[in-house]
């Protein structure tokens, strides 16, 4: 099978604003480490230049400090052999200095294991704003000369009790059934608005399946994307360390893939007989927008990523589910005549503005997608958005559900967008005479024209989309017979100023409910409801005493859902 892959965030969100960064402050964090240090009686007289603990000298300049730290393995047989560093650029939990100092009260995770000794300084000198400090230095990526962080955050998160709650931390998988990984926390000042990527690897215990991807992030969030690397080459040229997505060469390359998106955090479990393939040797870039509303508080930003997977077993095949996040104006930037969002132009008159964009791939034997998963995603003047089968004209995904996709709601949710899962794949070919529709609708009444951009006052227009390339048979519970989705549903005429009626074809007996909804959500009748052949059927939409306006047809059958919207025009 031939696979398209080509989403990745840095493409699709070009950066055409500027997000709020951190606070440049008048020295460098490791100088203020320095500072900790020499004025920390413990460390002075323990690691001074005379007689250093462990070898370590931590009195000397800025520059002696970081060749004494960063990258150097450990003195204590146990923790170099767990692979430790003395510090290791972005990641706290292998830095030994960190575990060294760290205390229960401040983070339970950075603890001590046998034969790694007891805690620095024995005195304990060291407040949770001056370990946070050394943390959110390693975190960063352990730079010698720049200020990541302002101490002063710190402080009014530690001390002055200005801090918002965080996400506690979740069990892990079970031993033999995964792994969790954690990015955090890092702290956003007031009204703070950051983007950061974040580069991992992940091993296993040779090649896996990947089942299920549950993520635990902070309610604010707007959202966690999830990327692959093809190869540890691919990667080579992003540091580790957080990396915010305006600094030059931080967002990944065209090569990156998606493995999933979240808007909310939730357990994105594969259906039966599906997984990602993964090779033992991963290595992850982890997305992640925030923005802190708050004007008074410090939000400290945490995401833990529980992986489940089991080993690759030839003798039993799965099916590879992929991912794809689509913008607008994608065949244009795939064929260099455009870029992303060029068409998104949202003037502030506070008029409702609809764009359309189709997703084909004009090539012979293009592939057919078999849909699992849909979600949407706008910023805040989204106020509708919806895809469709382009053969058929069927809406297969209505942006006025809730984020469960039980109920339509009458509105649009851009913070919290309707998830939908088709419980038996859905087909489409992505050929010309195929593809996909999506068309999503603003209301701007700022007064200044909106565009493209990466912050949550421009816009976006995009939809996340999980499918495989082949079919999964779901055996229906009729004889051992497979359940083919809905076929031919048409709804005629639309709008209309009488009764309507929409037509579908079931391709086996099933048990069939038609449903309409006003704009609020409200259920206002039931057209059709029973059981039925196989074969063509039509059900009469009576408008009856209903008020003229945008309705929601629900065509309900054996598991499977089509979604029309109804005009009743005066």
């Amino acid at each position: 099978m031939t696979h398209f892959s080509f989403a990745r965030l840095p493409f699709l969100m070009a950066a055409v604003g500027l997000l709020a960064v951190n606070p440049v402050q008048s020295q460098s964090t490791l100088e203020d480490i320095r500072v900790l240090f020499s004025t920390n009686c413990a460390f002075s007289s323990c690691h001074d230049a005379t007689s250093p603990a462990a070898g370590m000298n931590l009195t000397g300049s800025t520059t002696d400090i970081y060749n004494a730290l960063v990258n150097v393995t450990p003195t204590n047989p146990a923790a170099a052999g767990k692979g430790y560093k003395r510090v290791d650029p972005g990641f706290p939990e292998n830095s030994f200095l960190l575990h060294k100092v760290g205390r229960d009260s401040w983070d339970a995770d950075y603890d001590l294991g046998p034969g790694e000794g007891g805690e620095m300084p024995t005195s304990d000198d060291l407040d949770s704003e001056d370990i946070e400090l050394l943390r959110q230095w390693i975190l960063y990526g352990a730079p010698l000369t720049t200020q990541v962080v302002d101490p002063s955050v710190l402080e009014d998160f530690y001390v002055a009790g200005l801090g918002l709650e965080g996400v506690p931390p979740p069990p892990a998988p079970a031993a033999g059934e995964g792994t969790q990984i954690r990015l955090g926390p890092f702290f956003l000042a007031p009204g703070q608005e950051v983007e950061y990527f974040y580069k991992r690897p992940v091993s296993f215990d040779g090649e896996v399946e990947v089942t299920r991807t549950h993520v635990f992030f902070n309610e604010v969030s707007h959202h966690f994307i999830l990327y692959r690397y093809p190869s540890a080459g691919a990667a080579s040229g992003y540091r580790f360390g957080l990396r915010e997505i305006l600094e030059p060469g931080a967002a990944p390359d065209a090569d990156v893939s998606i493995v999933a998106a979240w808007q909310d955090a939730y357990d994105i479990a594969l259906p039966e007989g599906t997984a990602y393939f993964w090779d033992d040797n991963e290595i992850l870039d982890m997305n992640f927008h925030l923005y802190n509303a708050s004007m008074d508080s410090i939000l400290p930003c945490d995401v833990y990523v529980n992986i489940y997977t089991r080993p690759r077993d030839a003798s039993q095949p799965t099916v590879e589910m992929f991912s794809q996040i689509i913008p607008i104006d994608l065949l244009e930037a795939l064929s260099g005549t455009g870029f992303v969002g060029q068409s998104l132009i949202v003037p502030g008159d506070g008029a409702e503005y609809t764009f359309t964009d189709d997703v084909v791939f004009p090539i012979p034997d293009a592939p057919t997608w078999h849909l699992w998963y849909l979600s949407s995603h706008t910023h805040s003047r989204g106020v509708d958005y919806d895809i469709y089968n382009r053969a058929t004209g069927e809406q297969i995904f209505e942006g006025f559900f809730d984020i469960d996709y039980t109920f339509n709601q009458g509105f649009y949710d851009w913070e919290h967008p309707p998830v939908r899962i088709f419980e038996e794949l859905y087909p489409v070919n992505m050929g010309l005479l195929g593809g996909l529709r999506h068309t999503a609708k603003y209301i701007n009444s700022t007064g200044s024209t909106i565009t493209w951009g990466d912050r949550t006052t421009d816009e976006m227009m995009l939809f996340f989309i999980q499918y495989t390339e082949e079919p999964l048979p779901v055996a229906s519970g009729l004889d051992g017979a497979v359940l083919e989705p809905l076929h031919q549903v048409t709804l005629f005429p639309n709008p209309s100023r009488g009764q309507a009626e929409l037509s579908f074809q079931l391709p086996e007996p099933a048990d069939v409910s038609v449903e309409v909804y006003d704009a609020l959500g409200r259920l206002v009748s039931t057209p059709l409801q029973g059981s039925m052949p196989a074969g063509q059927h039509s059900a009469v939409l009576n408008p009856g005493n209903h008020p003229t306006g945008m309705y929601t047809v629900v065509l309900r059958a054996n598991g499977e859902q089509a979604i029309r919207k109804w005009l009743l025009a005066d």
